[in-house]
């Protein structure tokens, strides 16, 4: 009688920043990894990681202990990576008001991590005036 590897899962399945692949780590007792989609890469340590999984596709990966060729499955699901919503930029100005020959107010909007925030000279279509600033002085 031969021992069953073991496999669990190490690092839960995220999301790639283009949201068109996912990825996850697993840990085994023993032996290779594989998987049903994605690129397995052996980290060393007993350490896989699973990437380049196409969005929406589960899963299963399987570790082979090589002298016995026992196997153990995992089943992992897909996390969802839909477009997430994108709140509309905070208003940190307020209204502001100039006279005529004054300087023109800075104004400043507040945006969610990993989010940028790019000026433009109308609220629909207009022309780039500056990316990536909290802040512009038109």
């Amino acid at each position: 009688v031969n021992a069953q590897p073991t496999i669990s899962v190490d690092a839960a399945p995220s999301c790639a920043v283009d949201l068109l692949t996912y990825s996850l780590s697993v840990n085994v007792s023993t032996g290779n990894v594989t998987s049903t989609a994605g690129t397995v890469t052996d980290n060393g340590g007993n350490n896989w990681t699973i990437s380049a999984i196409p969005a929406g596709t589960d899963i299963t990966v399987t570790v082979t202990e090589p002298t016995t060729s026992c196997t153990n499955d995992i089943s992992i699901t897909a996390p969802n990576c839909s477009c997430p919503t994108v709140n509309e930029p905070g208003d940190d100005s307020g209204d502001l008001a100039y006279c005529i020959g004054g300087t023109v107010p800075t104004i400043s909007a507040t945006v969610n991590a990993g989010e940028t925030i790019d000026w433009y000279t109308s609220a629909t279509g207009g022309t780039a005036v500056s990316t990536g600033s909290l802040t512009f002085q038109p």
